[in-house]
């Protein structure tokens, strides 16, 4: 965590904001995709299905846009 912090603290305020809030919102879409909570999408690949939510898709590949 130290070594974080004092990257963090290198960079400008807003910066070590934005990936805080990047990290956070991350980890929150996560949670709610492994509990099955405002899933929107399934993929399914080698007889396996994972729950997805469609913006999070869009946002990560232009293959799904």
């Amino acid at each position: 965590m130290a070594m974080h912090c004092s990257r963090v603290m290198d960079e400008p305020q807003e910066v070590g904001l934005e990936r805080a809030m990047s990290a956070t919102t991350c980890d929150v879409f996560n949670e709610l995709r492994l509990g099955g909570q405002l899933c929107d999408a399934v993929i399914e690949a080698e007889g396996r299905r994972f729950n997805a939510h469609k913006n999070i898709l869009c946002g990560c590949s232009p293959y799904f846009r």
